[in-house]
């Protein structure tokens, strides 16, 4: 049972019922194949069944996967309700009632190289085919189907269903583990990420238009006994994106570098840490109108509470 109450959404409340089951069976030394199935039921949206599947094959350093099935996610109650029970909304996202829910069937398929004991390289392929995706639009008022608290005159993007986007795009991944000594180990990460997404709408919806198409990360850690320290960054491509009227902007591409450095004794179960994010202080927004913060800094203490 889900419900809200909020000044800008409104009182909802929303019932749910969802039994799922999932079966893991190997076949052979190499083989195993993951099945399941879901009873999917909500009000408004009725009953569906979302099937899946999941194989994998291991031989010696390689290992193959593939996965496909279907899902499904019914709007929220911002994407229904939002802005809805202010008294007067200038502008911004309206939400939409007669949302219906998205669906969607992905695939992919995939291969994971242990080249060692210490490295690891892994590719994938996929696609996601949606339908009545839910997403924002540019819409003039005109055209707004609930206009009781609009201004005439407001810029809105209203939450509609879009008939169809289909996803495609690959990833790689590089894992090492590299002991350099008894007291030394060195952590390297790092991935690539490519997607390209194509809607039956002209008109360009919010997210789809602002999500990166090519994404790149890496993580480095260092650990001498007691003492670590770390650096992960993140770069995204995307299509560049602005709203003059509210000054807004979404650039073509940005990179960002964090950096930690940590102090843990009683067996890693204590330790002082100092965090420093965004170390160029990059001047970035992913959706548009929402910019990020610049260079900020951070620390702290942690505790983990281990069961002996």
């Amino acid at each position: 049972h889900k419900r809200i109450a909020s000044n800008d959404r409104g009182d909802h409340h929303l019932n749910q019922f969802a039994p799922f089951v999932t079966v893991s069976h190997r076949i052979g030394e190499n083989f195993t194949i993951s099945p399941a199935i879901r009873l999917d039921w909500r009000e408004k949206m009725g009953s569906e069944l979302v099937p899946q599947v999941n194989v994998s094959y291991r031989k010696a350093q390689w290992q193959f996967r593939a996965s496909a099935g279907k899902t499904i996610r019914d709007a929220d109650f911002t994407e229904r309700y939002n802005n809805y029970a202010k008294a007067l909304v200038t502008g911004g996202n309206v939400g939409n009632p007669n949302l219906k829910a998205e669906t969607s069937f992905s695939y992919e398929a995939g291969a994971d190289w242990f080249l060692n004991q210490y490295l690891k390289i892994s590719g994938t392929y996929f696609q996601r085919l949606q339908k009545d995706l839910i997403d924002y639009t540019a819409t003039a008022y005109a055209e707004m189907p609930r206009k009781d608290n609009l201004t005439t005159n407001g810029t809105f993007a209203l939450a509609k269903n879009i008939a169809k986007v289909n996803a495609t795009g690959f990833e790689m991944d590089f894992q090492m583990i590299k002991p350099l000594s008894a007291r030394q180990h060195l952590y390297l990460n790092a991935g690539l990420t490519y997607l390209n997404s194509e809607s039956s709408d002209i008109a360009p919806s919010f997210y789809i238009s602002s999500h990166a198409k090519l994404l790149t990360n890496f993580s480095a850690i260092y650990r001498l006994n007691k003492f670590s320290v770390s650096l992960n960054g993140l770069y995204k491509s995307r299509k560049k994106n602005e709203a003059k009227a509210i000054e807004a902007t979404i650039t073509k591409d940005y990179f960002l570098l964090n950096a930690k450095a940590e102090y843990a004794w009683i067996e890693n179960r204590l330790a002082v840490f100092a965090q420093i994010d965004n170390v160029f202080s990059t001047q970035y927004s992913d959706l548009l109108g929402s910019k990020m913060p610049g260079i900020w800094a951070m620390g702290g203490v942690r505790f983990q509470w281990t069961k002996m």
